[in-house]
């Protein structure tokens, strides 16, 4: 308390108050979730604070207007905000005291540690570099970043209903946004959601990324991940996880029943997976397949036991339907999309699947992913008998192909080709510098094919090439002159057999001597598919 005096009587008394503590914390760094918010939806900012600062009062402002505080020990490091309905650039501030204000009003004054970050609004959200996409592709396509809006860029009927069932909540774990889904909280729309034109269903992907958590508290049971189906029974598509990371599939088409449960584990507790389930329906088959992180992993190919029965037609005229995302696994939900191409060639699976999964894996070591999940791009086919299908490349007796040019630097680069067994044997990969001017290393299939896969490096210097497999250098390659791009070239030399690839996968295995090399020796690519067929065919 300050008093002043004249002539020894009080004209102005201050009361300041000051605080006593053995150490401050302060603030480090202000997230935000996402990084530009959706005009009215949600979005999560998260402050980064000194370890000293646990017990201390936190305060944050709007625009100067207080609208949340708390004790840092009572959540309050983090807040949900709902966007102001206007477009443009707010200001987010977060105040730190030392000590909880004595009564319920709160401190009147500010904060010597304050800092302040910009709130961005706007209705154009960039999606990420590893996002599903193109959104011209799907049917429907929720990135789920503090809003339900479809993204999907359609003339067609996708889901435009999304709405909270339970309690969905905002969260990050483990690095990632999404909605947290309890096992109980769901998202749902009352429409079937899937691709059906003049009442025939057309092939499409079911695409969800999520971390899941507490699979071992479903017990014995199937938990749903994804349903849909029309109220009177006559289709419905359920995809459902057990305990044990396993999923189900069980789709009802007219009274038949298809169903499939691969006895891989796809889910894994505290772990960001990525799973589609592709589906490809004609008149007298059904075939699905399963892809865990952009991979096959299981499929089925199913026939109607009544042949009068067609896969093909969906009637929902007058019928209710209903779709919902989540509802029986714990987990924290990033996207959805049904993938749906409305074109000639009938692809449902996203091209990009397993190239953003391996950008997920290998980040800024990765130099190029193919898994031919649609068209073959930058791939030059030098027969025309080469085909892409079933997320296999297949080249024919004497078949070749070229690949997108890569662009090494003085560095180690790593090749891992997956190919079907046995199907290599005379085949071999050629390099060579600026448009095939100047051929450095040829690599035959036959020495190197393990299990399915052909591995090997390729160390770049100034003027030469050494070619390395396993942990031996097995040859040197010189080369006169800089090169500005290094192209290759896949060739089939059988006179009988095809050369079926499943995947290529180049990263770099050292960028600088101080930045650690991923380790891809042991990772598993498409190696793991099951394939089962339905016997019951009448």
């Amino acid at each position: 308390r300050f008093d002043f005096y004249s002539d020894e009587e009080v004209f102005y008394s201050d009361i300041r108050e000051f605080f006593i503590a053995p150490e401050i914390g302060g603030i480090k760094s202000i997230a935000s979730y996402p990084p530009v918010l959706y005009p009215g939806g949600g979005g999560l900012f998260q402050a980064d604070l000194d370890s000293s600062g646990d017990d201390c009062w936190l305060r944050w402002s709007l625009d100067g207007k207080v609208i949340a505080e708390g004790a840092a020990f009572g959540g309050y490091g983090s807040i949900e905000i709902e966007a102001p309905d206007a477009e443009g650039v707010y200001n987010l501030s977060l105040e730190v005291f030392p000590f909880a204000p004595a009564d319920d009003t709160g401190y009147d004054f500010e904060s010597e540690m304050k800092k302040e970050i910009p709130m961005y609004v706007n209705t154009e959200q960039k999606s990420g570099v590893n996002e599903f996409g193109d959104k011209d592709d799907f049917y429907s396509l929720f990135h789920f970043r503090g809003n339900l809006i479809n993204s999907a860029d359609t003339d067609l009927s996708g889901i435009s209903d999304l709405r909270p069932a339970g309690q969905p909540a905002l969260s990050v774990r483990s690095g990632m946004f999404g909605y947290y889904l309890d096992g109980s909280a769901a998202f749902e729309a009352e429409s079937l959601g899937l691709p059906v034109s003049d009442g025939v269903l057309q092939g499409f992907s079911v695409m969800i990324s999520m971390i899941p958590f507490g699979l071992n508290t479903i017990g014995d049971g199937l938990a749903d991940i994804y349903y849909s189906s029309l109220d009177d029974g006559s289709f419905s598509l359920a995809v459902g996880s057990y305990s044990d990371g396993r999923l189900n599939v069980h789709m009802v088409v007219s009274g038949e029943v298809f169903s499939m449960s691969p006895d891989i584990p796809m889910l894994i507790e505290n772990v960001y997976t990525s799973i589609a389930l592709a589906v490809q329906p004609a008149d007298d088959e059904l075939k699905m397949i399963l892809y865990s992180d952009g991979e096959p992993v299981s499929e089925a190919v199913f026939y109607p036991a009544n042949e009068t029965v067609s896969i093909l037609n969906i009637d929902s005229d007058g019928k209710t339907a209903i779709s919902r995302i989540g509802g029986g696994v714990e987990l924290l939900i990033d996207e959805f999309g049904v993938y749906y191409r409305e074109s000639a060639d009938g692809a449902v699976i996203d091209p990009r699947q397993f190239e953003r999964s391996m950008e997920l894996e290998y980040g800024k070591f990765l130099m190029y992913a193919e898994g031919f999940d649609g068209d073959l791009g930058e791939i030059v086919i030098n027969n025309s008998e080469i085909s892409a299908s079933d997320s296999c490349l297949t080249l024919p007796p004497l078949g070749e192909a070229d690949f997108p040019t890569l662009y090494p630097g003085y560095e180690e680069v790593v090749f891992r080709i997956e190919i079907e067994d046995g199907t290599g044997e005379e085949s071999e990969a050629v390099f060579y510098v600026d448009g095939g001017n100047a051929e450095i290393a040829e690599v035959d299939f036959s020495d190197l094919e393990t299990q399915g896969f052909v591995a090997f490096s390729l160390i770049f210097s100034k003027d030469s090439v050494n070619f390395a497999a396993g942990s031996e250098q097995a040859g040197e390659t010189g080369f006169s002159g800089d090169f500005s791009g290094v192209g290759y070239r896949i060739k089939n030399n059988s006179l009988s057999e095809n050369l079926v690839i499943k995947s290529i996968l180049v990263i770099r295995k050292n960028i600088s001597i101080s930045e650690k090399a991923p380790d891809i020796s042991g990772k598993q690519l498409k190696s793991g598919i099951n394939s089962t067929e339905n016997k019951n065919r009448s």
